[in-house]
């Protein structure tokens, strides 16, 4: 009332008038992150409420940029009583990703010193990454933590030399796991400098070595046959130590009794020198022996020299049989 009625005395025509009060009304903002409204816009909406009320035009159906998913509001827009102006956010979260950037594809040597490098970034929040790291595995076997080095600045791997040795020839992969995603990378590797290599992964190997006396001429190439007389040749990995000496490592995929055919250098014999486990065979390169080729003199019409067999033993058993098809191959020549 503009005056109290009941508290009035009448002395005249007398106006008395009601008048009811307007509600407040205030400002409500929405506002967008990583995305857009259900329109394709990005501006701002808004909309006007009464003092003790909740939003009734709250945008639905919003669409998330590239790389984000999800997405919430700050605040419940239709659960606040609304008392003063008021401004609620969406936003999109960003999808959480994990990319090689570094190392992969590339390519590595055998018989190289250097590691094989990978650097893995995270798509937000790097600066966890390193944190949030768990395993890696190559080829779908988790690595030890011997078999590299990880240190910080998004996530930096080092496959060690001596890990990627052992792999064959061929392509390889890599997955990184965190706590929250994976990564994924390839590889390859490449054969030694003057290396023979198989694709097959092994099991168990041996190495030897060969030597040359007087020369530093072309190496002589090995055949490496299963006792049977079938060719095998799971893994045998060439490399040269130096102008005069070559490295062989002969790995295998199964247990087997192996014997070798060399056919040597024109103008060069061979011996073996044993200095492996079989020492009682004589005149045999077993595991960890030399193989010493010894220059002679070339004097008149020397013809080429024969074909040499040793026998190299892998295993337990077959050492006999192998024994006997290495001298007959050596007679049959």
């Amino acid at each position: 009332w503009d005056k109290n009625p009941a508290g009035t005395t009448i002395t005249g025509n007398t106006t008395f008038t009601y008048t009811f009060a307007a509600i407040p009304t205030y400002t409500v903002t929405y506002k967008i992150v990583n995305g857009k409204w259900s329109d394709g816009t990005t501006a701002d909406k808004s909309e006007t409420v009464m003092s003790g009320s909740s939003p009734a035009n709250v945008p639905a159906n919003m669409k998330p940029d590239t790389g984000y998913t999800g997405g919430s509001w700050d605040k419940n827009p239709a659960g606040t009583t609304i008392t003063g102006n008021t401004t609620f956010t969406y936003t999109f979260d960003a999808v959480i990703a994990y990319t090689v950037i570094s190392g992969d594809g590339q390519e590595w040597k055998k018989g190289t010193d250097g590691s094989l490098t990978f650097i893995v970034k995270r798509s937000v929040d790097d600066d966890t990454t390193f944190a949030k790291f768990r395993s890696a595995e190559l080829d779908g076997q988790i690595l030890g933590t011997s078999e590299y080095d990880a240190e910080s600045g998004s996530l930096v791997l080092d496959l060690k030399a001596s890990r990627a040795q052992m792999l064959s020839t061929g392509s390889h992969s890599m997955l990184f796991r965190f706590s929250d995603g994976t990564a994924e990378a390839g590889f390859t590797v490449k054969a030694g400098d003057g290396s023979y290599e198989d694709e097959v992964v092994p099991s168990s190997s041996f190495s030897f070595t060969k030597k040359w006396e007087g020369g530093a001429e072309e190496s002589i190439e090995f055949t490496l046959y299963k006792s049977d007389g079938t060719v095998y040749r799971h893994g045998f990995d060439k490399k040269t130590v130096s102008s005069t000496e070559w490295k062989y490592d002969a790995t295998f995929s199964e247990e087997v009794a192996c014997y070798v055919i060399e056919e040597p250098v024109d103008g060069y014999i061979t011996r073996y020198e044993n200095i492996g486990v079989y020492a009682q065979v004589t005149d045999r390169c077993c595991n960890g022996g030399t193989i010493i080729n010894k220059k002679i003199p070339k004097t008149g019409d020397q013809t080429p020299l024969m074909l040499w067999a040793g026998l190299v033993l892998l295993g337990i058993a077959g050492i006999g049989a192998a024994l006997a098809i290495g001298k007959q191959k050596k007679a049959d020549k």
